[in-house]
């Protein structure tokens, strides 16, 4: 429930609000949310080989400084004193018209007035006109997303073009050209027609304006080709929805810029009977934009969810579907979840405290801004530490709506009715409770082991990135390369070692760690709380140990019921904030020795390993050492 209190945090005086909300004209109220389950849970999505492509931007748009691409940012956009704009060029392409059954729609925008698309599909979900003013609500869904995740220190500037609102950039080919080779070949020569195109023919355009480019292209995805069952689809030949990094970039701006990077998106996610928004889709890729990594298993075919609907990096809420009533009947994918803990770390939207040692700690709900802590870290080593964080399906004790744009019906978020006490009037507001997809409420534990993002590992490309070679449109050349896994996008493929695991607090680890359920997408008793399981300890049932299987010494206890905010304490056998130190893997190790080198009646601790020699100070900190690559 939320509440407006005062709080002691380590002798700091901190009001604890609930996330500000507001209103705008234009909005329009869609039926309270009753949450079901999906028919779909996992994000069923075809073996895709576009993952080589499907790389974390390496722009750093924000800005962040880190010492490793896959470590948390020294200091993150919370701390800056103004909030990071981006700009962003939106284009709209559409195809040679077809009548292809392996494609969704005709290769044409839908253009329908909206009480034919109703009365044809039974449903308001994304509906036509796709014209300009649809994508531009979707780019403002977008915004007001992640200025609700970023806690207001990420704002989102865009443009659509064309300009006109129902002109659209003609591409040369027919979807099918596209999308029936694999998209090494396919989607990267779409993207250079693409960029090709507007660069000859707009002459307002200046690419080096922006920051990150989005391509709409008329029908819908690929990924959501999931029935009937099995793959192939029934419209294979649709494009993979995805952000797609260049081995090559395209020469932009008379020669003087180049681009490689973009969101690849459809105007629908919906085919084959299934109502699917683009809101979800939409923001993971964003988040690929801003240098995030997937957080499922892009190693198998089909992919297989980690951390399941508890991500949006993840299963993005897909696991629950929402009844508006409609003839067509539920819809998924309306509000990303937020992204987790790590993931807003990351990019800086949040920052993690440390702490040892430490009763009754508070901890504010994920959705909640200027409410004090939201985001805990306890270290196991320099590259091993659980983070926690408090996420809520429900923060106000209200109903949620879906709050709609009144001329697109596009979806801007979740939202409420209020009535303003002077006036009588009701206004719409956005709430940003975002997390109202989240299979539960209560506290996550998550275990991170950073020594898996630099593994080295060989990828063989038996492809070109760039324009096909020959006649032959899958002539294919043979490229290996040694990429690390956060690089790579693989960060979460070995099952006994991934990066990012859930604690998962019924004991049973269902994600994979031992043993992987079909179709688990994390229930209510995967959190933490009072009435579930309120301690994570050595001795607890999940225990507290490291990757490697030994006790980690880490103590989390007293954990309160389900809240906005939550009370936990955290214990440590380590006494020394310094400690422990990673030295790297032994070989013919030497022992440490505490050893009074500088005869100041304080000992300093020596080593030797891999024929280094190290030596560290009571503190922990570094007086003759290296940091090891792992």
């Amino acid at each position: 429930m939320k509440r407006t209190l005062y709080f002691l945090y380590i002798l700091i005086g901190i009001m604890a609000v609930g996330r500000p909300v507001w209103s705008a004209d234009g909005y329009k109220l869609l039926p309270p949310i009753v949450r079901q389950e999906s028919p779909v849970t996992e994000i069923e999505r075809q073996p895709n080989p576009m993952a080589t492509l499907n790389r974390p931007s390496t722009s750093n748009l924000l800005g962040l400084d880190r010492d490793k691409p896959w470590r948390l940012p020294d200091r993150g956009l919370a701390s800056a004193a103004e909030p990071r704009t981006l700009k962003i060029l939106a284009l709209r392409f559409d195809f040679v018209e077809d009548d292809d059954s392996l494609t969704t729609g005709n290769g044409k925008f839908d253009f329908r007035d909206f009480n034919t698309f109703y009365e044809e599909e039974g449903h308001i979900i994304d509906p036509a006109p796709r014209n300009r003013e649809f994508f531009e609500k979707h780019l403002e869904a977008l915004s007001n997303n992640y200025l609700a995740v970023s806690e207001s220190t990420l704002v989102l500037d865009f443009v659509v073009y064309p300009l006109e609102s129902d002109s659209v950039y003609h591409l040369p080919q027919t979807m099918t050209h596209y999308g029936e080779r694999r998209p090494e070949f396919g989607i990267a020569e779409m993207y250079i027609d693409c960029m090709t195109l507007v660069d000859t023919t707009e002459a307002e355009i200046t690419f080096a304006d922006y920051d990150s480019y989005f391509i709409f292209h008329a029908g819908s995805d690929r990924q959501d080709d999931v029935i009937p069952t099995g793959y192939p689809g029934s419209t294979p030949n649709d494009l993979y929805a995805g952000f797609i990094v260049m081995g090559e970039p395209v020469f932009v701006d008379d020669s003087t810029y180049q681009v490689r990077e973009a969101l690849v998106m459809p105007e629908t996610g919906s085919q084959d009977g299934r109502v699917v928004a683009l809101n979800a889709t939409i923001a993971h890729e964003f988040g690929h934009q801003l240098g995030l990594i997937d957080l499922y298993n892009t190693g198998t075919s089909p992919f297989i969810t980690r951390v399941g609907d508890f991500a949006l990096m993840d299963n993005m809420g897909r696991g629950t579907v929402v009844d508006l009533g409609m003839p067509a009947g539920s819809v998924s994918d309306m509000f990303p979840v937020f992204p987790t803990a790590w993931s807003r770390a990351f990019l800086g939207f949040t920052e993690p405290v440390v702490f040892y040692d430490v009763e009754s700690l508070e901890l504010a709900a994920a959705e909640m801004v200027d409410a004090g802590l939201e985001v805990v870290k306890i270290p196991i080593s320099e590259r091993e530490y659980y983070l926690l964080e408090n996420r809520q399906i429900d923060i106000d004790g209200e109903d949620t709506y879906p709050i709609a744009d009144e001329l697109t019906t596009v979806i801007m978020g979740p939202g409420k009715p209020v009535v303003d006490p002077i006036s009588g009037d009701t206004n719409l507001v956005l709430t940003g409770e975002y997390d109202i997809l989240m299979p539960g409420s209560g506290i996550l534990i998550w275990h991170v082991n950073e020594s898996v993002a630099s593994d080295e590992i060989m990828i063989v490309s038996n492809f070109t990135i760039n324009a096909p070679v020959g006649d032959d449109p899958d002539s294919v050349i043979s490229d290996t390369t040694i990429l690390t896994r956060y690089d790579a996008n693989m960060m979460q493929v070995l099952a006994d070692r991934p990066f990012l695991e859930l604690v998962e607090a019924d004991g049973l680890q269902q994600f994979g760690r031992g043993y992987y359920v079909p179709g688990y997408i994390g229930t209510q008793e995967d959190m933490y709380y009072e009435g579930n399981n309120t301690a994570l300890t050595p001795n607890s049932n999940p225990p507290s140990m490291t990757f490697a299987g030994a006790n980690s010494d880490i103590y989390i206890t007293d954990i309160s019921a389900s809240d906005t905010i939550m009370t936990f304490s955290v214990g440590s056998d380590f006494k020394s904030s310094g400690f422990p130190r990673r030295v790297g893997y032994p070989s013919i190790p030497f022992s440490p020795h505490a050893v009074d080198l500088f005869n100041d009646a304080v000992s300093e601790f020596v080593l030797g390993i891999n024929n280094n020699l190290m030596v560290f100070m009571e503190s922990g900190e570094g007086y003759w050492a290296y940091d090891p690559p792992y």
